[in-house]
């Protein structure tokens, strides 16, 4: 896949703010991306998106930075849940 193909779908979130400190390896888009990719390929728990994210690493680093290698399940669930579901981060919608 073509990291430009993505690139207009992963700028849906570049305006959500990231819940974490500044030392982050993984960033955050790339947690979006794979947890989107492997819901919708049947995944239902951060241990379910992790083993996705590891059985489909090469074509994700196509268009991923995975220079870190894989998040983990716990790394999907600690920022997954200090994410404000209420927060309206798409352009014109609760502004």
């Amino acid at each position: 896949m073509d990291a430009q193909a993505t690139g207009g779908f992963l700028r849906c979130f570049d305006e959500l703010p990231d819940p974490r400190a500044a030392n982050h390896v993984h960033r955050l888009t790339d947690l979006f991306a794979i947890a989107i990719c492997a819901v919708i390929c049947g995944a239902d728990s951060w241990v379910d998106v992790a083993m996705f994210a590891q059985s489909k690493r090469t074509w994700l680093g196509t268009f991923l930075d995975l220079s870190h290698g894989v998040p983990s399940h716990d790394t999907f669930g600690r920022v997954f849940a200090r994410i404000d579901p209420l927060r309206r981060f798409v352009v014109g919608i609760g502004q």
